[in-house]
């Protein structure tokens, strides 16, 4: 199957129902249609990297149609990256245009200096285009609608930036038919019936309202959009597993553990990446014997529901969102003050979790919490950032010379139930 089929499935059994807002399935047909041909005039040729840096939109849904449409690569973006991890990503993937709305069009210029690849950028906002800048709507007005090049199976539909417990991001590289048979098995769940509105709450960069959205197309279901970005961790379970997905639990030697017992969630499926983008060992080792090992360290019960009580990597849950400690440690030792750092999640009744950073002077040297805490904010994402710092003259390693950060969180999270958001 290809990854468009469920909008030709709703062109031509229920081409005059509504899509988004006011427009029918048949105009939004036409629209990604239409932009197709702009990015391929604009040098999109297949396989490049096109990339959208918006709020949410139904403008998300003219990206996410008519990139593959046109046989190109989605690159989404966060929208909480500052300009440095969003210039990162860009030259990571090499992408070749990006589309911006309001919110978005002052990193620009940052963005073009240091993005050689990047050819065009497209404003699709509210108002009139910024100079420099093609206005979205404009070229879908003037563009002759092309055919749909149709690309399944195994080509890659997009590259989706992971943080990396590395302090880089990880592009995810997803093919047509990881998504498509991702998005086909939530109706077998009976996720996205037939006559409903499927209600963009969570930000549309996300493979979390990425993948929902898909089924949408095929059961002829109406989007309706909330702008917003930072999602909310708010039931305990993480869920089971889907129609056509293998899920289990595994120890430090890839065995299967009894319910009850926490270990590393591995999942093997069709809608499981190819690879990282640019990085053989790290797929090598997160696709070790044909199964995606997550890092969640979760335990299930006799019903198939996992309930994460750890991580098997360093990662902090805030607010629904991913905070690798290694990139806001990596942040953190650029201040001229800082020697040694350990950033971890301690329990936040808002949050689930927020960022804490232990931090231990170079000798002759002082610095503020606030210090700190501003200091991040100019090389990462805000919801990255640590939102309390503690100073100690030293911090305890291991025989490998790594941060005890059991020994750290401890103190935080005893007589918590669950040892993370």
């Amino acid at each position: 199957m290809h990854f468009t089929q469920g909008l030709h499935r709703a062109l031509q059994q229920h081409p005059d129902r509504i899509a988004v807002r006011t427009r029918t399935f048949r105009e939004l047909g036409d629209r990604a249609a239409r932009l197709a041909a702009a990015l391929q005039a604009f040098g999109m040729k297949t396989g490049d990297r096109v990339a959208m840096l918006a709020l949410n939109a139904d403008r998300y849904l003219d990206d996410h149609l008519a990139v593959p449409w046109g046989g190109g690569m989605l690159n989404p973006c966060n929208v909480r990256w500052n300009v440095a991890e969003i210039v990162y990503s860009l030259n990571d993937s090499s992408s070749t245009l990006l589309i911006v709305d309001d919110a978005f069009t002052g990193m620009v210029e940052a963005v073009r200096r240091d993005v050689p690849t990047l050819a065009h950028v497209i404003y699709a906002g509210e108002r009139d285009a910024p100079a420099g800048l093609h206005d979205l709507e404009s070229l879908i007005a003037r563009a002759t609608p092309i055919e749909d090049l149709r690309r399944t199976g195994d080509d890659l539909l997009g590259i989706f930036q992971t943080g990396g417990t590395t302090g880089f991001p990880k592009g995810v590289m997803l093919s047509r038919q990881n998504l498509y048979a991702s998005g086909t098995a939530l109706p077998a769940e009976g996720t996205a019936p037939r006559g409903g509105v499927y209600l963009h709450a969570a930000p549309m960069f996300h493979l979390a309202d990425f993948g929902i959205s898909i089924p949408q197309h095929i059961a002829g279901n109406m989007h309706a959009i909330v702008q917003s970005s930072s999602p909310k961790a708010k039931i305990r379970s993480g869920g089971r597993a889907n129609f056509g997905t293998e899920v289990r639990i595994v120890d430090a030697e890839d065995v299967e553990v009894p319910h009850g017992v926490v270990g590393e969630i591995a999942i093997r499926g069709p809608n499981v990446m190819l690879d990282y983008w640019n990085k053989p060992d790290l797929t090598a080792e997160a696709l070790r014997g044909g199964w995606m090992h997550t890092g969640d360290g979760p335990y299930m019960d006799n019903d198939g529901f996992m309930f994460i009580v750890d991580r098997m990597k360093d990662m902090i849950i805030t607010g629904g969102e991913n905070v690798y400690s290694a990139e806001v440690e990596n942040a953190l030792l650029q201040h001229a003050a800082v020697a040694m750092c350990a950033v971890l999640g301690i329990p936040s009744q808002d949050w689930g979790a927020t960022v804490h950073a232990v931090v231990v002077c170079k000798a002759g040297a002082n610095a503020t919490p606030e210090e700190i805490i501003a200091h991040g904010r100019t090389l990462i994402a805000g919801y990255k950032c640590s939102r309390s710092v503690e100073f100690r003259d030293a911090l305890r390693l291991s025989g490998a010379g790594k941060n005890l950060k059991t020994t750290l969180r401890k103190p935080f999270w005893d007589g918590q139930e669950r040892q993370i958001a």
